[in-house]
């Protein structure tokens, strides 16, 4: 969903003409959502969204789709306070403002909602009185500009249609999140429980004493062995089916102890995996950046918070460079043709030495692919350079490209 324009907001403004003269009722806030209740024929909602990308102003007959909880904020107690019981005498949306709308309640009771991206505000004032739901910021005076017309008819209903959507499916994206971490959660609980009952059956059978029946018998070439390990012997059967036997037993004991340490190390193997596997945050992230560039690649961790991205093509480097921050870095076989690789870092955070090794085996890695192995033990010279000083060739279709301020290290490939 796109942010209002102010031609947009004008439209809205006109649209809300036909509510001058309707009472507000209540006021209720919830994280960055503020809702004004009114009421004229039957109650209906004005819902302001100060999200800090895209603030919208929607309508609702209820907010039965919104799971508001009592949260005591400055705005919502001085609204109640002050405006509630009030009627909207004026809305107005001043050209010379740019994206604001203006409630007026009153000579002196106004509320001012700025919705522009990263700037957005709900701020409320009586008399000299003025409450905000951010920390004010100083306006400047927006351009002049004439009403752009807008073909459809109904663009408040249009906007809280397409909000409600928006919504909804950021609302599934958190259930199935939230599943995906239960999964996660009971697949180690699982685990842990499976090496739990394996150590107990390990010690049930170290427990068991055939070993000592068969030497005993051997030692005393007896059947009648103490009472401790007589349930070791059977009676009908000669003394040295019984010797055999003991030993046999201990023989399978021992190798079915040995695969079941085996069975535990495998376990804890996965369990390793499944404790270190990357949050969904930061997976969701890694997929969101190369979906912004529109691009195929690959993404590999290196340390403290750095991703690899390696395109899967020339056009696909090309995207994820013109994409990436000036202060990422830049890395190519010198000398030779490569994948690019782009490790993207925190504004003034280094990457070390090792993580920039670590890179560099992932871009030879994927540049030889199945043929990686025939270059182990040899030795490659890497340059590195940061993004603002990589240029794409204009019109090349190879992903080549200009770059200065460069450095070279060199990488041994090996396991």
């Amino acid at each position: 969903m796109k942010p209002l324009s102010a031609a947009e907001i004008q439209k809205l403004a006109l649209e809300l003409k036909t509510s001058e003269g309707d009472r507000l009722q209540d006021v209720r806030i919830f994280q960055s959502l503020i809702a004004l209740g009114f009421y004229s024929e039957r109650p209906y909602w004005l819902v302001f969204d100060m999200n800090s990308q895209c603030p919208q102003m929607i309508h609702l007959e209820n907010l039965n789709s919104i799971a508001f909880r009592s949260e005591k904020k400055p705005v919502e107690q001085f609204l109640k306070a002050h405006f509630v019981g009030r009627k909207l005498l004026e809305v107005c949306a001043p050209l010379d403002l740019g994206r604001v709308l203006i409630l007026r309640f009153g000579a002196n009771h106004c509320i001012e909602v700025r919705l522009f991206p990263r700037g957005q505000n709900f701020i409320v004032c009586k008399d000299k009185t003025m409450v905000a739901f951010f920390k004010p910021q100083v306006m400047r005076p927006a351009e002049e500009r004439p009403l752009s017309e807008i073909v459809e008819d109904g663009l408040l209903k249009v906007k809280s249609q397409q909000w409600l959507k928006d919504q909804s499916r950021l609302k599934e994206s958190s259930v199935s999140e939230g599943a995906s971490v239960s999964a996660h959660k009971n697949k180690i609980e699982k685990l842990n429980k499976a090496i739990k009952k394996i150590a107990a059956d390990i010690e049930l059978k170290e427990n068991l004493r055939w070993q000592e029946c068969g030497e005993w018998m051997k030692e005393h070439q007896s059947a009648d062995v103490p009472v401790s390990l007589s349930s070791y012997v059977d009676p009908k059967k000669s003394f040295s089916e019984n010797l055999e036997n003991c030993f046999q037993k201990s023989k399978d004991i021992k190798a079915k102890i040995r695969g079941a340490k085996r069975r535990i190390l495998e376990i804890e193997n996965e369990l390793l995996g499944q404790v270190e596997r990357p949050s969904t945050e930061k997976v969701r992230s890694q997929n969101s950046a190369l979906r912004q560039a529109d691009a195929r690649g690959r993404t590999f961790e290196l340390e403290s918070g750095a991703v690899l991205f390696v395109g899967k093509s020339a056009k696909d480097n090309l995207r994820l460079l013109r994409k990436a921050k000036p202060w990422h870095y830049w890395l190519h076989l010198r000398d030779q043709p490569s994948c690019h690789g782009l490790p993207q870092r925190n504004k003034n955070k280094t990457v070390t030495n090792a993580a920039l090794h670590l890179a560099a085996h992932h871009l030879i890695s994927n540049n030889f692919g199945e043929k990686q192995k025939n270059y182990r033990g040899d030795k490659f010279d890497i340059v590195v350079a940061e993004c603002r000083f990589v240029r794409p060739i204009k019109g090349d279709r190879h992903g080549r490209v200009h770059y200065s301020d460069e450095r070279t290290f060199t990488h041994l490939f090996q396991d």
